[in-house]
């Protein structure tokens, strides 16, 4: 797929270069810079984003809670709608939701 996508104008004018320049990395640039990330360099980047977040404040807050679930999990939301579904309306359009 890299191979493929390295030569897509769109591509290349979103990483800042004309149509017409020569093709974007290869695919096995890619996979070298992908393997070489490492734990430090994903702490690094961490770092990076909160203090981004944080300085989109006027003031600098307290602190911050971050609610980050590590997967998509359709069930939970489906619970939730459904509990919020109950109690708004009848029983019978609750059964149907998900």
């Amino acid at each position: 797929m890299h191979d493929t996508l390295r030569s897509d104008p769109v591509f290349k004018m979103i990483a800042d270069r004309a149509p017409d320049d020569r093709d974007l990395a290869s695919q096995p640039t890619i996979s070298r810079i992908e393997n070489s990330v490492t734990p430090a360099d994903l702490l690094r980047l961490e770092d990076w984003f909160i203090q981004r977040f944080v300085d989109s404040f006027d003031e600098e807050p307290d602190a911050i809670t971050l609610d980050i679930d590590t997967f998509a999990d359709s069930t939970s939301v489906c619970l939730f709608a459904i509990e919020y579904t109950r109690r708004r309306r009848s029983a019978e359009r609750v059964a149907s939701f998900c």
